[in-house]
């Protein structure tokens, strides 16, 4: 009896030389604890994916394969092959994290980063799950709630979402970025309430005193910090979401005796590989929020309509067009959300 062709599949790779390019790879048997998903939609992270394109400058396409150094780590798609036990083939699925999650035609996922969808749910919006798991966590970790006062650095696709879940708690939200189409999609969603504000940073008066900083921005550095530092009151939490050399002015701090606190992605469970590639749960009374409940209220809340990441997909991109869709994100253009769309038969542009 001859054994079955292996499963091939295409994924995104950096280049080496600035650009990314469409790769052919074969993919292993699916493992127990795992289900495999044609991809619909992957969403592009800007900012961490424009970080790993630099990494890889230099590098041979030979040697970042050998790594398995694919781009990407949210995404949706539909189960073609599963060994979960509640999850069976033709189910939707909102999945997230890296080494299993990328831009790719198909995923092997483990179960506790597959949540799956209804028919409330809108695909392309729940390509997000990633983002918004990251924001939830970060947001979690300000512990604000009802009334407490919020600033919100950065209107990306984070800096968007917390600025929304932090609305849901209740907070008074402010929210500042230099680019005023970013300004724009928030003013939509939190200025009409009346309790919140979206600004450039220099609308931002030198008197105001929150309770949180949720710092979003990329590039991060001495100049985000120590504008957190003269804007909190004394004892209030700084949380770093974004990503960037932290550089501390200790008569800020001393002055103010806020906390800074770094978020690691979507919860706890991240990286780890018996939470993740195990399916080993952490007991409740001790970690309520792991990154795959994180995952879950994201997606309960897009579907709800208390969460809503439709107005930032700035592009939607077939997998074919892989150059053109990274191309946006170096041409100075604000491209926001920019979703590959799988859904079809990738022609030509493949390496081998």
């Amino acid at each position: 009896m001859m054994n079955p062709k292996p499963q091939t599949r295409q994924a995104i790779y950096p280049d080496g030389h600035g650009s990314v390019t469409l790769v052919e790879e074969t993919m292993g048997d699916l493992q127990d604890g795992f289900l495999r998903c044609r991809t619909l939609y992957s969403l592009v992270s800007p900012g961490t994916e424009r970080t790993m394109i630099r990494r890889a400058d230099g590098v041979s396409l030979d040697e970042l394969k050998k790594q398995q150094f694919r781009l990407g780590y949210t995404a949706v798609g539909r189960v073609e092959l599963s060994r979960v036990a509640s999850v069976k083939p033709g189910d939707l699925v909102a999945v997230y994290g890296a080494p299993y999650v990328n831009h790719a035609s198909h995923l092997d996922v483990p179960k506790n980063l597959a949540v799956p969808l209804d028919a409330s749910h809108d695909p392309a919006e729940a390509a997000f799950v990633g983002l918004g798991a990251i924001a939830l966590h970060g947001f979690r970790l300000a512990k604000v709630g009802l009334g407490d006062r919020v600033l919100v650095m950065g209107a990306g696709i984070i800096g968007n979402l917390c600025a929304q879940l932090a609305r849901l708690a209740g907070c008074r939200v402010v929210v500042t970025d230099p680019v005023e189409s970013r300004r724009e999609i928030l003013k939509d969603l939190l200025v009409p309430n009346g309790r919140h504000a979206v600004l450039s940073p220099d609308g931002l008066g030198k008197d105001a005193r929150f309770d949180a900083v949720c710092i979003c921005a990329s590039n991060l550095g001495v100049k985000h910090f120590d504008e957190a530092c003269s804007l909190v009151r004394r004892g209030a939490r700084i949380v770093m979401l974004g990503d960037g050399k932290i550089e501390l002015s200790r008569p800020l701090m001393f002055e103010t005796e806020a906390e800074v606190i770094v978020s690691r992605a979507g919860g706890p469970g991240r990286y780890d590989q018996e939470y993740e590639a195990g399916g080993r749960d952490y007991p409740p009374q001790f970690v309520r929020w792991p990154e795959g409940e994180n995952m879950r209220e994201v997606i309960s809340l897009l579907g709800d309509r208390l969460l809503v990441a439709r107005p930032m997909i700035s592009d939607v991109y077939k997998a074919s067009e892989v150059r053109k869709a990274y191309e946006v994100l170096d041409s100075g253009m604000d491209a926001l959300g920019i979703l590959l769309d799988w859904d079809i038969t990738t022609e030509g542009g493949v390496e081998k």
